[in-house]
């Protein structure tokens, strides 16, 4: 099991909100595959989240689980990205916006930097 503690930073695109783009984490990954962690979210409040990981080519792609937004209790979690080097990445993920009703999907865009803790 390596524990990561990371900080990312993002651009929420095509959402009309104002969104917390600094955000602190701290992930577990099993050798397995199976990523858990936490993370300061876009709506300023903590969020869980559960998954897997797979890598390949120091490409990755995340899915799972998460809570902590006012839109539903758990929702779906997913993010791709490209690990640059051993400490920096770069990852794309889905974002939803529900104003007065109205649901917007957008992409937040993202850079990390993170260290692994053994």
């Amino acid at each position: 099991m390596d524990i990561i503690l990371a900080i990312a930073t993002t651009v929420h695109l095509g959402l009309a909100g104002e969104y917390n783009e600094v955000h602190p984490n701290v992930q577990l990954r099993f050798d397995n595959g199976i990523i858990a962690g936490a993370y300061h979210n876009s709506e300023d409040t903590v969020s869980v989240f559960a998954g897997m990981r797979g890598e390949w080519r120091g490409f990755f792609l995340e899915g799972g689980v998460v809570t902590g937004y006012e839109y539903s209790n758990v929702l779906p979690y997913g993010r791709a990205g490209y690990e640059l080097t051993d400490n920096f990445s770069i990852f794309v993920a889905p974002a939803f916006e529900s104003i007065d009703d109205d649901m917007t999907v957008g992409a937040v865009l993202g850079v990390e930097y993170s260290i692994k803790i053994n």
